[in-house]
């Protein structure tokens, strides 16, 4: 069985002109097919059934589409379609916690204690720990029983406490699934889904406000994202894709299967939420610059980790992750994955969206799991690199 794979790692578009493509004079027609064919070798090669990429370049843009929406090919993919966007919902938890932080609704000194004393060293974990991935917590994506619900394909709605639980169990027995999430807290990182869903738990019981609500009025609202929500149950919002993954199916296969009514609710706070292209350009800016928060909380959002694997200029932060002056975040759920990028000081934003999750590997010498939207994340850049790198 495969395992579900966590990955880590102003506010209106610019009016100009563009082709049906959506190609800004400022894309010249070498870029344009440069780009057009590294993208569509790499959707063909990832065996995908489409893709949406953005780029946004100072006042430039350059949107494309390739593929269809369902392995049918009974419609091509669009600009205006939502997806699920797995572990970038990881960023909206994040900049919530901060800013109660800003309002004095919370402290990053709190103790998980003060709010879910049940927890494992609720004493000694701190929501600065939850959202850093300092925490020693296990993941409860990795535990076994879990998954094998999951993979069955049910419409199972789950609560936070039953995914929170699992990862406190695990944490509990030392961490028998994966051993080096168990750590002193604050002396290791482990990036994990458990100390994501605790924060969103944690905003909702000291506002007695539901999480999708607080999304919704101190993030989406102000920010003009009305087409982006944390779902209840396993529906999506029209226009959307089908979403094919691998997960559930045998280590290693090509094969895919349809999981678009697989219900997300198993990502509570750390990766079930529903966007679009063009919402995601606009959250991409939000969280890339630091716009909705103090200075304090900026320093706090932005200081990278300092414990492996993480390095200067390649490392997570608070609920967010920066790769060669790009903030942002990758997303992997079953059957769609997702990069948001952002380089302030460059100007430069890029969103990728796929349906499909193949985690397939780079050649039979290396192992790592990698996801299709940073595969083709990465082909964009490095054809927009500019003299010098990023």
């Amino acid at each position: 069985m495969r395992r579900l794979l966590a990955t880590v790692f102003l506010f209106a578009f610019v009016a100009c002109d563009s082709d049906p493509n959506g190609t800004t004079s400022q894309f010249d027609d070498a870029t344009v097919e440069a780009l057009s064919s590294a993208l569509e070798a790499q959707r063909a090669d990832l065996d995908l059934a489409g893709a949406i990429v953005g780029v946004w370049m100072g006042d430039d843009e350059w949107t494309h589409t390739l593929g269809h929406v369902d392995r049918a090919r009974s419609a091509p993919m669009s600009t205006d379609l939502h997806f699920r966007i797995g572990s970038v919902t990881k960023t909206f938890t994040g900049e919530l916690i901060l800013r109660l932080v800003d309002e004095g609704v919370l402290s990053l000194d709190d103790t998980v204690d003060m709010y879910l004393p049940d927890a494992p060293r609720a004493s000694e974990v701190t929501i600065r720990h939850l959202g850093r991935m300092e925490s020693g917590y296990a993941t409860y994506t990795f535990d076994p029983d879990f998954q094998a619900a999951l993979f069955a394909g049910g419409n199972i709605t789950w609560r936070p406490m039953d995914v929170i639980q699992i990862g406190w169990d695990n944490t509990a027995a030392e961490c028998p699934i994966v051993p080096g999430y168990c750590f002193d807290p604050g002396t290791d990182f482990a990036y994990n889904n458990t100390n994501l869903a605790m924060l969103g738990l944690i905003a909702e019981q000291e506002t007695g406000t539901p999480l999708r609500d607080l999304f919704r009025t101190y993030l989406l609202t102000p920010a003009g994202m009305s087409n982006t929500l944390m779902p209840t149950n396993a529906s999506l919002p029209s226009p959307y894709p089908r979403g094919y993954s691998t997960q559930g199916l045998a280590e290693g296969s090509r094969e895919v299967h349809d999981v678009t009514d697989w219900n997300p609710t198993w990502g509570y706070g750390t990766g079930d939420m529903v966007s679009t292209l063009a919402d995601l350009r606009i959250w991409a800016e939000i969280i890339g610059s630091g716009s909705g928060l103090s200075a304090a909380m900026r320093a706090e959002r932005f200081r990278e980790s300092r414990f492996p694997p993480n390095q200067p200029g390649r490392a997570y932060s608070f609920a967010l992750g920066v790769k060669d002056g790009f903030w942002g975040h990758t997303g992997s759920t079953t059957g769609y994955t997702t990069t948001v990028k952002h380089n302030p000081d460059r100007g430069v934003t890029l969103v990728v969206l796929t349906n499909g999750d193949q985690h397939y590997r780079r050649d039979t010498s290396d192992e790592r799991p990698y996801t299709p939207s940073d595969v083709l994340a990465d082909a964009v850049l490095e054809i927009l690199k500019p003299e010098g790198g990023w």
